[in-house]
């Protein structure tokens, strides 16, 4: 089930860039490393500082379209690799498998909103 939540550091920058919806998870940064829960009720005690909502995937994705209109989708390639497509432009890098396409595509969509936030 952790796989369908996006990354701890991702969901870190997506705080950072504004998102702020309801989700079914959250990161909680321990002494050691963050771990995800999906049990609200465990967090009761502690510092809400110290907790990061963490979005799915289809989450993440449909924020980036509604907030930033940025639209991705994925490609599988007649190599049976697979690629992203972000405002139907393609990097024309392909990944091994759909999952490692998806946290790429999510990293290449922050890096687009923060250096229009730059510009």
């Amino acid at each position: 089930m952790k796989a369908e939540f996006i990354p701890y550091e991702e969901a870190l920058t997506l705080k950072e860039l504004g998102f702020d919806e309801p989700c079914f998870g959250s990161w909680y940064q321990g002494d050691v490393e963050p771990y995800l829960s999906i049990d609200r009720d465990e967090y009761n005690d502690l510092d809400i500082e110290h907790l990061c909502l963490s979005p799915l995937y289809q989450q993440a994705f449909r924020w980036f379209r509604e907030e930033f209109n940025n639209f991705s989708n994925f490609e599988r390639t007649n190599q049976g690799n697979f690629n992203y497509v972000i405002n139907r432009k393609s990097d024309n890098i392909c990944y091994k498998s759909y999952e490692e396409s998806e946290l790429e595509c999510l990293r290449k969509l922050i890096k687009i909103i923060n250096q229009n936030k730059d510009e």
